[in-house]
C-alpha cells in the first residue's frame, strides 16, 4: 500500500481533530501522573528505572518504551498499596 506523506499529515491532522471532539477518551493514566506531585513522580521514575530528568516531563513527552514502563510501575505501585495496611503508626516499628 503506497501512502504519500500529504496524506500521513491530513489522516494525522483528522485524528487530532477526533481527539478534541471528544474529549471523553483521553488517557487517565496520563492525566493521573501528569497531575502527581514531583516527589511522586521521582518514586514512579526510580521504580520504573529512568532517570533524573524524566521527573519533571509530562507523560506524553516519553518515549513509548518510557510511558510503559511507568504505567508497569503506576500498576506494582497500586498493587503494594492494596495489601497494605489502612493505618501505620510510628509506635508500630517497637517490637514487642
Amino acid at each position: 500500500m503506497y501512502c504519500n506523506k500529504g496524506s500521513n499529515a491530513a489522516a494525522l491532522y483528522r485524528i487530532g481533530e477526533l481527539k478534541r471532539l471528544f474529549p471523553q477518551t483521553r488517557n487517565l493514566t496520563q492525566q493521573a501522573y501528569n497531575g502527581l506531585m514531583p516527589r511522586l513522580k521521582k518514586i514512579i521514575c526510580f521504580h520504573a528505572g529512568l532517570q533524573q530528568r524524566h521527573i519533571p516531563m509530562k507523560f506524553e513527552e516519553l518515549l513509548v518504551n518510557e510511558r510503559k514502563a511507568v504505567i508497569r510501575a503506576m500498576n506494582e505501585i497500586q498493587a503494594l498499596g492494596t495489601n497494605l495496611p489502612q493505618r501505620m503508626l510510628l509506635t508500630d516499628s517497637i517490637i514487642e
